[in-house]
């Protein structure tokens, strides 16, 4: 497996282990997740933007990988979690 898709998947992995946190504690998990994961995914462009040896070219594809992935995986998980009972 490509350390991108290694990578991916173990941030996936990450990614729902605070979404089971949300679904336990949060009184609307799935909101609390999406802005969550939103200020995540800002935040995870400082790599591919500092990386010192790479063309701007490909610190856009990057940047763009990380867009792909939260496209994918936030709002798959954000449906899981509206699912779920409304906690009191």
């Amino acid at each position: 497996m490509s350390g991108f898709a290694t990578g991916t998947l173990m941030m996936v992995a990450v990614g729902i282990v605070i979404a089971l946190l949300l679904a336990w504690k949060a009184k609307r998990p799935a909101r609390t997740w999406v802005v969550t994961t939103v200020v995540l995914t800002v935040i995870s462009f400082a790599g591919p933007i500092s990386t010192g040896h790479a063309t701007t070219a490909t610190r856009l594809v990057l940047g763009l990988t990380h867009v792909v992935a939260a496209a994918i995986v936030i709002p798959a998980i954000a449906n899981r979690l509206a699912q779920q009972p409304a906690r009191r």
